[in-house]
């Protein structure tokens, strides 16, 4: 086989700098015959990024969508008054390939825009995951390995209010750098993953990715701090006064912190037995008479039906970090890792050993986030021990 450079060549001359250099059209679009004409532009493949804010709201504010085509690089501004109907119809074509770098977050706002995840999405971040032992590398790292760009990404623009009009021309340089490097970085990873013979592997793990990434703004529950210091009892009520919380500042579209803090909660539940004027007095008089009277309400609930139904997040489980079980799993993975030259998040990390050991534990076999690709590195060695919890050899 010839070797990744020269294929690159193959697939795609316009993103070859031995052909010639990719030509940016650092262009915003604000009218809606502009916005057509990015879509004309559109071909097989497409490069996506977002910026948006969220400071003072439960929602993210989206106000940008960075397309890169082939030949060029657009900033719609999602501001604007424009039908983006075309830009839908985009996303949900399958046959449409949209590279983009950690993926979450903008999916959670094509989402929100468009109402379903964007099919045909592959993650830069991940492919190089496949190809790299490092974890989680930021986009202007891959960029700097790949291409040899270095790309001036200050954190200030990064944090700045992508809602203010107009945006200055250090947002719009921001903006263009995001996306305008994802085509020729994707092409690069897809050749490397194509000679490591790993491209069924990231293409498999992809779709394990998007099916359980689910779009949620839900405010994970173990993220709470404090909450597993707590009584089992007193979890479940954090867990009522969490999804409270929850619905009245997605209700209201305000921060959570603005309803309530981690530790506000956690206080409150300790403190449960403790009269209303007590609650006022620590906590202020709305929130501490909001808090209380919500108690209140969970406990005389909690009479009838019993609140361990609603801890299934924290039912005990067989193995945990400190078992020798996910231990003996965590050197496996290290070993792979550093023969493999790949990620070792990526192979599992510690919560994934955790959730795979215990469902293996009740199934005897491994869930379908472990992956085919996975059962081929990983399997033999993993059911050897969860068979044989208990043997050190």
């Amino acid at each position: 086989m010839a070797n990744w450079n020269t294929w690159i060549c193959q697939q795609s001359r316009t993103h070859c700098a031995e052909e010639r250099q990719l030509t940016v059209s650092e262009t915003i679009i604000d009218k809606q015959e502009d916005l057509d004409r990015v879509v004309h532009d559109v071909s097989d493949i497409v490069g996506i990024d977002t910026e948006f804010y969220v400071r003072r709201t439960f929602f993210r504010i989206p106000c940008l969508l960075q397309i890169a085509t082939r030949h060029n690089s657009y900033v719609v501004d999602l501001a604007a008054p424009l039908n983006l109907k075309p830009i839908e119809m985009l996303m949900r074509n399958p046959h449409l390939q949209k590279v983009m770098h950690a993926a979450s977050e903008d999916l959670k706002i094509l989402h929100y825009l468009f109402g379903e995840t964007p099919s045909g999405v592959v993650d830069t971040q991940m492919a190089h995951a496949f190809v790299s032992p490092e974890d989680q590398r930021s986009y202007h790292g891959v960029v700097k390995e790949y291409l040899k760009i270095e790309l001036n990404q200050s954190s200030s623009i990064t944090t700045s209010n992508w809602s203010k009009r107009p945006l200055s021309k250090r947002q719009l340089e921001y903006a263009i750098d995001d996306v305008q490097y994802l085509l020729p970085l994707y092409i690069a990873l897809f050749g490397r993953l194509r000679d490591l013979g790993r491209l069924e592997w990231f293409e498999e793990e992809m779709q394990i990715h998007l099916a359980s990434q689910g779009i949620s703004w839900k405010y994970e529950l173990s993220n709470v701090q404090g909450l597993r210091k707590l009584t089992k009892h007193e979890q479940s009520l954090a867990i009522l006064l969490n999804e409270w919380r929850e619905s009245l500042a997605k209700r209201s579209n305000v921060p959570r912190r603005w309803i309530a803090t981690d530790e506000q909660l956690v206080w409150s539940v300790q403190h449960r037995s403790e009269p209303i004027a007590q609650f006022r007095d620590e906590l202020g008089m709305r929130l501490g008479g909001r808090l209380h009277r919500t108690l209140r309400k969970e406990l005389k609930h909690a009479r009838v039906a019993p609140l361990k139904i609603r801890r299934a997040d924290f039912e005990s489980q067989r193995f945990h970090k400190k078992s020798s079980v996910v231990v003996r799993m965590k050197e496996i993975v290290k070993f792979k890792s550093e023969q493999l030259q790949m990620s070792r998040n990526l192979l599992g990390n510690q919560g994934n050993l955790i959730e795979w050991s215990n469902y293996f534990s009740q199934s005897r076999k491994f869930p379908r986030s472990f992956g085919r690709w996975r059962d081929l590195l990983l399997g033999k060695e993993f059911r050897e021990i969860l068979r044989n919890p208990y043997d050190p050899t």
